[in-house]
């Protein structure tokens, strides 16, 4: 049975980061700007008092197939990994996407950006949340048949005492977005 303190700790875990999506989705697409939306979203977790540890970042331009998206998902990604069939999915549907006729990606998924998040304790029993994020565009020099992939992989740890001289700023700030976000 979880103590007090560790439930304490995850909300509060998960309000810097729904603090962080909600502050990088005001500066900038996701979709359509998806590497700046996570360097963002990464700086306002910071901000917040999250450390970010064990980050792992590739880019791959490729030809879109089963066997490279068989290996971008359940390669090279450092553990804790699970079988992620969201990600499956999003292969699925870009390789649909170039199957269809001219500029069907272009118009569709010429960008895109996914971001996942996952949650688990760390050796000490504080909440970690595992981050993985996918920026996908067409690649400009072939936008028919040609992926470019951002991926980057890491955790995220709740730092109490750099969360503590911000907890309440980090409060009322995710307070004000939610006000906003009910008009």
């Amino acid at each position: 049975m979880p103590t007090k303190p560790a439930t304490q700790a995850m909300e509060d875990l998960h309000a810097c980061l729904r603090l962080a999506q909600l502050e990088a989705s005001q500066a900038h697409d996701r979709q359509q700007d998806g590497q700046r939306w996570f360097s963002r979203f990464l700086q306002r977790l910071e901000d917040s008092g999250v450390e970010l540890i064990e980050r792992t970042t590739k880019s791959i331009n490729c030809v879109p197939t089963d066997a490279v998206f068989q290996e971008v998902f359940s390669g090279w990604i450092p553990a804790p990994q699970r079988r992620n069939l969201g990600f499956e999915r999003v292969a699925k549907d870009i390789l649909h996407g170039l199957q269809q006729p001219d500029l069907a990606l272009l118009r569709s998924t010429s960008a895109s950006s996914h971001l996942r998040l996952e949650f688990d304790v760390d050796d000490s029993g504080s909440p970690l949340a595992i981050i993985f994020n996918l920026c996908c565009s067409t690649d400009p020099d072939a936008p028919r048949t040609r992926l470019a992939l951002q991926l980057d992989h890491l955790g995220a740890k709740l730092d109490l005492r750099a969360f503590e001289t911000r907890r309440k700023q980090v409060e009322n700030r995710l307070q004000a977005l939610c006000d906003l976000d009910q008009l």
